[in-house]
Order: C-alpha cells, then sequence, then structure tokens
C-alpha cells in the first residue's frame, strides 16, 4: 500500500487532518487570546504553578524552555492531586486540561480556591469551565474546532500557545506579537517540507531505539516528541538535554556492545554557541561509541518560529511511522488497559 492508502485503512480518527490544522489551532489561538482580560491583579505574585496531566503538562515545558529566562517568579508543574503545600493567596494557578475534566486537574483547582491562590484556566471547557462560571475566573476556553480528531495530542497548538498567550496577557512575559503572526504564517507556509522531511525519516527510524537530543529553547519540544513518540508511532523512545547529559551518559555508551540507542539531535541556528559546539562535541562521542547519530534542523527565523515547526514535525513523523507500522495513531490500547485495571 502506498502512504495514501494507509491512511485511509489506519487513520480512523482523522489524526491526519488535525496535523495539518495546526496552523488554524495557533492562529485561532492568538485571535482569542487578545480577548482576555486579566488586569493587574496577577502580577504581584510569588509562583507559578501549572497543574496538569499528560498532554495537558506539554505548556510546562515549553513555557520553561522559552521563556524560562524571562519570568522572574518560580515556574512549577504540579501533576498529581491537589496542589504542593506553598501554594496561597500570592500564587499564580493555571489549570490546564484540554477536556476539562481532568480529576487531577480539577482537584488542583479546587485546592486553589480553598487556598485563595489566583486561579485561571485552559481548556475546552468541562468541569474547569464550571468552576470559572461559578467563582467568575477568566480563563481560556477554547472551541477545538481546527482538531477534528478530538485528541488532545492532535489539539496541542491550542493549549501551548494558549498558555503563552495567558502569561503574556497577565504582564508575566514579553511576546512579539508580530513575530507570533510571522510565526504562524512561515508555520503554514513550511508544512509541505515538514511533511517531506519527516516522511524521509520513517525508514530510517524503523525499529529502532530513539534517543533525542535538544537544548535550551527546543526542550519542551523534546519532550513532546518523546511523549508522541509513544502514543503515536507506538515506538519507544527516550529524551536527553544538553548540556546535562554531558556529565553523564556518554560514559554509558560502551554497553550493551549491540542494539545501542539511535541518537537523533535537533540542531537549531538560534542555540547559544557553547550549545552548537557541545552538540558537535556530543556526536563525536557517540559515534566513536558506534552508535548511530542523525542531525535534525526544522529551520524558523526565531525560536517561537521553530517551537512551531518542531511540534509540527514531530507530529508529522510519529504518524508516518504509525503508518509504516500499520497501526492507527489515535488508539492507546495499553494505557486504556492500565486504566481499566486500575479503576
Amino acid at each position: 500500500m502506498n502512504l495514501e492508502e494507509r491512511i485511509i485503512k489506519y487513520d480512523k480518527g482523522n489524526s491526519f487532518g488535525s496535523l495539518k490544522e495546526l496552523p488554524d489551532q495557533f492562529t485561532q489561538t492568538w485571535e482569542d487570546i487578545q480577548s482576555l482580560d486579566y488586569g493587574d491583579k496577577y502580577r504581584d505574585i510569588d509562583n507559578i504553578v501549572i497543574a496538569g496531566m499528560g498532554g495537558s503538562a506539554y505548556c510546562f515545558y515549553v513555557v520553561q524552555s522559552l521563556f524560562g529566562n524571562q519570568l522572574k517568579v518560580p515556574l512549577i508543574l504540579s501533576n498529581d492531586y491537589g496542589l504542593p503545600n506553598f501554594v496561597n493567596e500570592r500564587s499564580l494557578v493555571i489549570a490546564s486540561s484540554y477536556s476539562g475534566s481532568t480529576e487531577e486537574t480539577v482537584s488542583g483547582a479546587q485546592e486553589a480556591l480553598k487556598r485563595k491562590a489566583k486561579l485561571t484556566f485552559i481548556s475546552s471547557g468541562g468541569q474547569l469551565k464550571n468552576i470559572s462560571s461559578t467563582n467568575n475566573l477568566t480563563g481560556y476556553f477554547f472551541d477545538p474546532k481546527h482538531n477534528p480528531a478530538g485528541q488532545p495530542r492532535m489539539g496541542q497548538g491550542y493549549m501551548l500557545l494558549g498558555t503563552i498567550g495567558i502569561l503574556y496577557k497577565m504582564g508575566l512575559i514579553q511576546v512579539n506579537d508580530k513575530d507570533i503572526k510571522d510565526s504562524i504564517q512561515g508555520l503554514r507556509e513550511s508544512m509541505a517540507d515538514l511533511s517531506k522531511q519527516a516522511t524521509a525519516l520513517v525508514d530510517m527510524f524503523r525499529q529502532q531505539y530513539l534517543l533525542y537530543i535538544g537544548a535550551e529553547h527546543l526542550s519542551g519540544n523534546i519532550h513532546i516528541m518523546r511523549n508522541q513518540t509513544n502514543e503515536t508511532a507506538k515506538q519507544f523512545a527516550m529524551y536527553a538535554l544538553i548540556p546535562e547529559l554531558n556529565h553523564h551518559l556518554m560514559e554509558g555508551l560502551l554497553y550493551p556492545e549491540k542494539n545501542k540507542p539511535y541518537f537523533v539531535f535537533f540542531n537549531s541556528q538560534h542555540y547559544s554557541e557553547r550549545i552548537k559546539k557541545r552538540f558537535l562535541l556530543t556526536d563525536e562521542v557517540v559515534k566513536k561509541n558506534n552508535a548511530s547519530t542523525v542531525s535534525i534542523s526544522v529551520g524558523g527565523e526565531s525560536k517561537i518560529a521553530e517551537f512551531m515547526r518542531m511540534l509540527a514535525f514531530g507530529g508529522y513523523l510519529t504518524f508516518y511511522q504509525a503508518m509504516d507500522y500499520g497501526l492507527d495513531p489515535a488508539k492507546i490500547p495499553w494505557v486504556d488497559y492500565f486504566k481499566e485495571k486500575l479503576a
């Protein structure tokens, strides 16, 4: 079967449709965000807590890697029931749940109310929207019209840019409006090329243990890529970040002597010069230990643009891998099995 025939046969939930509409998700989100009004009360805070699980926690990793150097207060992820003990009236809590009904996140939102924290939301609705309405609180509740698959991991344009937009509207990070719009337009124009770039890697990555390597502003994307590979392609993958991996991982390449990880380096023209040098040296060390490597760059005129392109690239790559294996990319049978047995 050719690719088109495989998509017809295996993509029953129209995941491919959602992937192609990522630029539209970003456009809709940025337009929606402009109407949010948080006033000044959210600026005087001591910390920011994002309460989210699974794909709804991706926004933490993306914000941390793209804007961590701008934030003047700590940013923490809470991916459990309740909230950390330090959360109080001087904390900002962002309840993040695509469905709006994730029980751990709803629990966190309710706890935030009890502690009188500054609470906001990002979601398509559900219980979080009810909490928002009941307590007259502002949040970003999107209409996921550009995610026909209905899968949260296929609607990350809403969740990721939405969280960035919330922090921007609160005055907690600086974002250039023109950069966002230009980045979305650049993504729209590059979707076909990103798709081709991803297609070309499917044969190379087949039946490989993939180890993604990234750094700095792409660290959040690398985390998402790992999860996309696990969930969508049903293939094992992990990730490591430079410079941290240079302090331990290289010494672990001697054994096993066979079946070593396939190192996938995500390069960027926007990395600092020190990181660029580390990438070259790390690649050299890996090759000296007889492990396969490939270097990938998705391009982008700015860090925001590159983040968007990387998200699209990862979506395409893992979707095409699922097609190659003859699998429905939307299904997560072992996660469902686990939840069923746990209940």
